[in-house]
């Protein structure tokens, strides 16, 4: 893992599981792709292909709030 790689933000959600990546100097993120959320281990297979594509440093998860802020 590079100290001063990106980093990548997850939203996880049953059927989807949404992925955002910051620019080099973690300014900026943007949206990089939407998983299929087929289970937990190909979920995290997929993810740690990325990171080591992107050489990601930090993960972020996101809560996932509902709209009236319940979880």
């Amino acid at each position: 893992m590079n100290p001063n790689g990106r980093i990548l933000a997850i939203d996880y959600g049953e059927k989807r599981v949404g992925i955002a990546i910051s620019d080099p100097l973690r300014i900026f993120a943007k949206p990089l792709q939407v998983l299929a959320n087929s289970g937990m281990a190909g979920v995290i297979g997929e993810i740690k292909a990325l990171v080591d594509l992107h050489s990601i440093s930090k993960i972020l998860v996101g809560m996932p709030y509902a709209i009236d802020g319940s979880l």
